[in-house]
């Protein structure tokens, strides 16, 4: 499984977010509804932004969960160590790597990550269909808010400008940013628009 190296700060936020709503609900593994749970948890994400604009709540969305959450067999309850994840919770993980390559993000941010746990025939889909919504009509509202406002950012640069300065520390301190010679057109864009933000 990834270790996380291409993901931003929130979509990590959102991974322990899923794990911390696994163990409110009592659950014995950690699986797409958790992950979906942490993308609403999140609220400065922008996977968290989507889901609310839909009308979609941490409280309301966490309760239809629970009502339909079947437990892996666990006498002792939840564990106190790392949670194992579901085998679509792991595909789902890995595959917001690649959401995020075909969206031409340098990093995973959470509406990558939400996107790929939407992809996954998991139990999050009833859970969805209670909430009155279908993955498509999720998938569309996260598209479209990745390009509203993005005014010619690359896609999966933050808005705000916390955000954005986020974004770029995070790729200098990985390595991701290369020397200006080698940068790619999306990072020069990150650049310019981190500039921006500190001066604005």
């Amino acid at each position: 499984m990834t270790g996380f190296e291409f993901y931003d700060q929130t979509a990590r936020a959102v991974i322990v977010a899923a794990d911390r709503e696994a163990r409110i609900l009592g659950a014995s593994y950690l699986g797409c509804e958790s992950l979906f749970l942490g993308c609403l948890a999140v609220e400065d994400s922008l996977a968290s932004q989507a889901l609310q604009s839909l009308g979609v709540t941490l409280e309301v969305a966490r309760e239809y969960t629970k009502d339909r959450l079947l437990l892996w067999s666990n006498s002792a309850g939840s564990p106190s160590g790392v949670f194992p994840y579901t085998p679509p919770a792991r595909i789902a993980i890995e595959g917001a790597v690649n959401e995020a390559r075909i969206a031409g993000a340098s990093i995973v941010g959470s509406e990558h990550l939400l996107l790929a746990v939407l992809a996954q025939n998991s139990m999050l889909i009833t859970v969805l269909d209670k909430l009155g919504l279908t993955p498509g009509q999720v998938k569309a509202r996260v598209t479209e808010l990745i390009h509203d406002g993005a005014s010619g950012l690359p896609i999966g640069v933050r808005l705000s400008k916390r955000g954005i300065l986020r974004d770029f520390g995070e790729m200098l301190m990985t390595g991701r940013l290369l020397k200006i010679g080698e940068l790619s057109e999306d990072q020069a864009r990150l650049i310019a628009a981190a500039i921006k933000a500190f001066a604005g």
